[in-house]
């Protein structure tokens, strides 16, 4: 492989490895919004 073809293609790994952490972190921030919509629900409810 050519050293550009190098570069790119740790360009692109680095980007996925950057995807996978965003769709982590938005899995996470779904769940905490969840959990937050859940306890207003128990509020309300009373």
């Amino acid at each position: 492989m050519e050293n550009n073809e190098l570069k790119v293609t740790e360009e692109l790994l680095q980007n996925i490895d950057a995807i996978v952490d965003l769709k982590l972190e938005t899995e996470n921030l779904l769940n905490e919004a969840d959990a937050v919509i859940e306890n207003c629900n128990e509020i309300l409810s009373c």
